[in-house]
């Protein structure tokens, strides 16, 4: 009998150079979420501001 050969494809090349830079990972959905959140917080401030029923002698 013979032995298979098997190609591994989960082998690194020792003569490979490694990356120089790391890039992390990016989150477009985060910082979309954080600017939605900031808008609303800043479009409830001005509605309690601009409020006209909104006594602000007795707060």
């Amino acid at each position: 009998m013979t032995k298979a050969t098997v190609t591994d494809s989960t082998r690194v090349d020792p003569s490979a150079t490694p990356p120089t830079e790391l890039v992390p990972m990016r989150y477009p959905g985060r910082r979309l979420a954080a600017l939605l959140v900031l808008l609303v917080a800043a479009n409830l401030g001005y509605s309690v501001m601009t409020n006209a029923n909104f006594e602000w002698s007795v707060v």
